[in-house]
């Protein structure tokens, strides 16, 4: 099965509270940029990770609507979203692996789950060990997850994002925990697969200015509940 192409994402008059009732935005409208890479910045708690789990399907707002290509997602079945779903690359801020699959394993994760052309096993294969290597990850790639430190589990869940070649990378808090080396790594991965056109769209939540300023980026502030896009654009 194809994935499907995303051309937009927005939130309408979109609410949206934690489990514990933490409102962390309010009637919020707002139209993001595309084919750009986006820096999604603001405070502890402020929501950036809830809005990069909203753009992913992983949660829904509490109340109003996010829409992909201008269709509502809460309107969505699990099996409608599914093909926008897996033309996103995306990893979490915390956690993300599966604690009795190997890193190989959780790497294909997605090959596994879902019946879309993510390609050949063969392409699979060779496109896992590119990655492994640039996240320094050959060395534990039979490892379980419990069984390697903390930056490298963070290395495979941002390796893990670009494994299916998605059309939109969205990455939250991608740097805490790695090496400078590997930091390095995957800013210039992602310059390159955003200049090459194979990823047309990034969004990265984070609170690294050193890493992000270096990508470019689209400012984003989340800040009091609003979502707004810096004046002028581009960091500086």
């Amino acid at each position: 099965m194809k994935r499907a192409t995303i051309n937009s994402f927005a939130f309408k008059n979109m609410s949206f509270a934690t489990d514990s009732g933490n409102k962390l935005f309010t009637d919020t409208t707002y139209q993001f940029s595309m084919n750009e890479i986006i820096w999604l910045k603001g405070g502890s708690e402020s929501g950036k990770s809830a809005i990069a789990k909203m753009l992913c399907g992983l949660v829904l707002p509490t109340s109003g609507d996010y829409l992909v290509n201008g269709i509502k997602v809460q309107e969505m079945t699990f099996e409608d979203f599914m093909p926008y779903r897996c033309n996103i690359g995306y990893s979490f801020d915390l956690g993300g692996l599966i604690n009795n699959r190997d890193i190989m394993s959780n790497m294909l994760l997605a090959n596994e789950y879902h019946v879309y052309d993510f390609g050949s096993p063969d392409e699979l294969a060779a496109r896992m060990l590119e990655y492994m290597k640039v996240f320094d990850l050959t060395r534990v790639v039979y490892e379980m997850p419990s069984a390697i430190i903390g930056g490298l589990r963070k290395a495979a869940c941002v390796a893990r994002a670009f494994v299916h070649e998605p059309e939109c990378l969205i990455l939250d808090d991608p740097t805490t925990g790695l090496k400078l080396e590997t930091k390095n790594k995957l800013r210039e991965l992602i310059l390159k697969k955003k200049n090459n056109g194979s990823i047309k769209h990034v969004i990265v939540a984070s609170n690294d200015s050193e890493f992000m300023q270096a990508l470019n980026p689209i400012i984003v502030e989340i800040e009091n509940g609003k979502i707004r896009e810096v004046k002028g654009g581009h960091a500086a």
